[in-house]
């Protein structure tokens, strides 16, 4: 037994090292709410509003005091996490064998297949309270039955009580394992107690957690306004439907995995008749009937099947035992056949469990192409422990080398939201689905379009019944004037119908029919300086503990860092924006015109790439321009390296003064400098090559009159330089 406990610590460990750098994005939400709690600005996501945009109230509450400790946030939860894991390992050891009767070698085989089962354990460590809520459930199912088939004492009352109170304050669905473990327990008493002996001994207990949970519910109501989170009401809907079982035994699974998870709840229900031993049987049942209750998230619904997973070893190693048993009494034949099958039902669930710790399945959106062919399958791989291995070790892993620094996937969201506007980030707005990538890095305020934090929109009936954006939930969002969007599905198609709302803002990614991203015309830009000062505070936030902070195996710790690495450069570059005159010694000596004498390029120099150790191959262009007369549309700066024989080399286009001072915005009869700073490849060091500068919008670009600082491409003649 000790040497199988030992196996299944080993186990556990590995899957800690495997997911400890992963965090699922949610996990911000509740941290967010924690971390403002300890700032004194109230269990809120919004200033001024409460809103109760969480469903784990027990896990906001532990998180906030470990920050109120001193401890960092991402630090703090991933504690937490690691604890509740060893916790129910722990505690389900000792279910099975004092509420199940299981031997401890048995039971010994049932925590190693819990430690090996990767669904636990990724979400365990990914950083929501779900490893808090299994420990407690199966707490919850260790306290009562130590209260019911032992003589009543105070221990067991205040255990009973305090755990219930603490499950229900963790998980919405709690009170519908509470109702069926009560109902189980009237229904079908255990062995030498009546119906009576259950009452006088649930009663005392379930009245001292009904007076906290009443009192808990009373400060809801009080502060919030409401009986049910916020979180209710955003995501109801869908109605009860067996179909919505299918990820059970879909998207992903095997046969022997099917055959294992329907095998356990089979069993379960023999367990149930046969020894009363009815909370396997009725957690799984519960478990089924939430999941074809509630709205199917777009990964598979393998987080709200946990506690029916999480149980699944006991059924199957109760019914060997007894297998077993019986045999024994009936002689050695009978015990051959016995042994015989279980040797073949042990080999099907260890195949099983072993499917389940090389994999957990994720969305289909995400990983096309994982897994043998079956794409919600996301299998430990040497590539994905190396990942794993590279986040313990601050190395930036390889798919973040292959990103670039202007596209970095889902947290580009929040790059958009440091450089937006000069008015203080608290101040500013963001629209979209926002699940911790921006809110948690930034205090920017959060129109969120799935409701969690937006009463305005719950309240629609169009948008609970089908998610249609009503043009109330419009004009409530955009009079907050975002500086931000992020907009998908219906949010898209109902703002491009709003030409009132178009005519204010400038579509980033998307078309105007359909806008993704979207910046206001009007708003005033940050300095560089500022938006060098949210990088910075960004990125120290981060290195609180880097590379934890990722999102469904990204490395977004990393690709901040990418990020900075190349921005805070750019920033430092055009510090000063803005001059009454250019600097003498520039090249084309000469001024040359643009885009018809709307724009005067009056030269280009090279500068050391700033920074006390800059990159190598790395060099600064700056180049000065001034505007005679508003342009009507944003132009993009083009720089072509080429060699003596005009072949061009490398590109270095690029938004002007790094996207924060849009041709649009350039003040006329004011010089503006913008430079950029340009990382040359290893194979262009020592290589003269000069420089070919310009405007450009896509396929048009700005004419410069003819004259000796312009080539016959149309492009001015910018200064020579060796990278």
């Amino acid at each position: 037994m000790r040497a199988v406990l030992a196996l299944a610590a080993l186990v556990a460990l590995a899957q800690i090292v495997f997911y400890f750098c992963r965090t699922v994005d949610d996990m911000y939400i509740s941290l967010r709410y924690a971390e403002r709690l300890v700032a004194g600005d109230g269990l809120t996501f919004n200033d001024g509003a409460r809103v109760e945009g969480f469903s784990n109230p027990l896990w906001v509450f532990l998180q906030a005091a470990l920050i109120g400790l001193g401890v960092d946030g991402v630090v703090a939860t991933k504690l937490l996490s690691v604890l509740s894991y060893a916790a129910l390992l722990v505690l389900s050891f000792r279910y099975a064998t004092r509420a199940l009767g299981l031997r401890p070698a048995s039971a010994a085989l049932g925590v190693l297949a819990l430690a090996a089962t990767s669904y636990i354990a990724s979400w365990a460590l990914w950083g929501l309270e779900t490893p808090l809520y299994l420990a407690l459930l199966v707490g919850l199912l260790l306290a009562l039955h130590a209260r019911l088939t032992a003589p009543p004492t105070r221990r067991s009352l205040v255990a009973l009580a305090a755990v219930t109170v603490a499950f229900l304050a963790t998980r919405p669905e709690a009170p519908l394992y509470l109702v069926a473990l009560a109902a189980g327990a009237l229904l079908l008493p255990p062995r030498g107690l009546t119906r009576a002996d259950v009452l006088r001994r649930a009663l005392p207990p379930a009245a001292a957690a009904a007076v906290v949970v009443a009192a808990l519910l009373l400060w809801r109501h009080a502060y919030y306004g409401q009986w049910l989170p916020q979180t209710y009401f955003a995501k109801e809907g869908g109605g009860f439907s067996l179909s919505k079982l299918a990820p059970l035994v879909a998207q992903g699974s095997g046969p022997l995995e099917v055959v294992y998870l329907l095998g356990a709840i089979v069993l379960a229900g023999v367990m149930a008749a046969r020894a009363r031993a009815t909370a396997p049987a009725l957690v799984m049942l519960t478990t089924c009937f939430f999941v074809a209750s509630v709205t199917i998230d777009w990964m598979p619904n393998q987080r709200h099947f946990l506690p029916l997973i999480a149980l699944a070893p006991w059924p199957w190693l109760w019914a060997l035992e007894r297998l077993l048993r019986g045999a024994l009494r009936r002689g050695p034949r009978a015990l051959a056949r016995a042994v015989l099958a279980s040797l073949v039902a042990g080999l099907l669930a260890g195949q099983a469990v072993a499917a389940f710790a090389v994999d957990a399945r994720f969305s289909i959106y995400d990983f096309r192409s994982h897994g043998r062919g079956q794409s919600w399958v996301r299998e430990k791989s040497s590539d994905t422990w190396r990942d794993a291995l590279d986040g313990l070790t601050r190395t930036p892993p390889r798919h973040v080398a292959g990103m670039s620094v202007l596209g970095m996937g889902m947290i580009d969201q929040l790059f958009r939201v440091l450089e937006a506007s000069a008015a203080p980030e608290r101040e500013s707005w963001f629209i979209g689905r926002d699940i911790g990538r921006v809110g948690y890095y930034s205090p920017v305020q959060i129109f969120d379009t799935a409701g969690l934090f937006t009463p305005e929109l719950t309240a629609s009936e169009a948008w609970r019944a089908s998610g249609a954006v009503e043009p109330a939930v419009l004009d409530a969002a955009f009079g907050h004037e975002p500086v931000a969007t992020d907009l998908l599905d219906a949010w898209g198609h109902a703002v491009g119908a709003r030409r009132d709302i178009m005519q204010r803002y400038d579509v980033l990614i998307g078309s105007r029919r359909d806008p993704v991203a979207m910046r206001p015309k009007a708003v005033v830009r940050p300095a560089p300086a500022e938006v060098l000062a949210r990088y910075e505070r960004v990125v120290r936030d981060f290195r609180a503990f880097f590379f934890a902070s990722t999102l469904y195996g990204e490395s977004v710790g990393a690709a901040v860092e990418k990020r900075f690495a190349w921005i805070a450069p750019q920033l430092r570059a055009n510090a000063e924006p803005l001059s009454d005159a250019p600097p003498p010694g520039l090249t084309p000596a000469a001024p040359v015109d643009l885009e018809r004498g709307a724009v005067t390029l009056h030269g280009c120099r090279v500068e050391p790439a700033p920074g006390s150790e800059p990159a190598p191959g790395a060099l600064t262009l700056a180049c000065y321009w001034e505007v005679h007369r508003a342009l009507p549309r944003d132009l993009t700066v083009f720089v072509h390296w080429v060699d003596d024989h005009g072949a061009l080399h490398f590109h270095g286009d690029h938004p002007p003064v790094v996207g924060l001072l849009p041709t649009s915005a350039w003040p006329v009869g004011r010089v503006v400098r913008d430079a950029v700073v340009m990382f040359f490849p290893d194979e262009l060091r020592g290589v003269p090559l000069s420089a070919r500068v310009g405007l450009y919008d896509g396929g048009y670009r700005a004419p410069a009159d003819e004259g000796p600082g312009v080539d016959p491409d149309g492009r001015a003649i910018g200064p020579t330089a060796t990278p």
